[in-house]
């Protein structure tokens, strides 16, 4: 199988994100690893791309649980106060 080297313009359109948020969120956060391929140019395995994408895939299957809305109350329903 052939490993390719995308560039971080292809690595940004296929996560569907720009530029900042690429290297903010993805590269600073270790999630990618660049490789660097001259003085002045970088790029991202392919593997490792297809990879974050399924990991990405997999947390959307997890649900977080319910909050509830509104505002929180004052005195909980069901617990009595002494007023006087």
């Amino acid at each position: 199988m052939v490993r390719r080297i995308l560039r971080p313009a292809e690595a940004q359109q296929r996560l569907g994100c720009k530029h900042s948020k690429f290297y903010e969120h993805y590269v600073g956060k270790g999630l990618i690893r660049l490789l660097r391929l001259g003085p002045n140019s970088v790029g991202v395995l392919e593997d490792e791309l297809d990879a974050l994408i399924d990991h990405i895939a997999a947390q959307r299957d997890i649900v977080p649980p319910k909050r509830p809305r509104g505002r929180p109350r004052k005195h909980p329903v069901g617990t009595e106060t002494a007023r006087g």
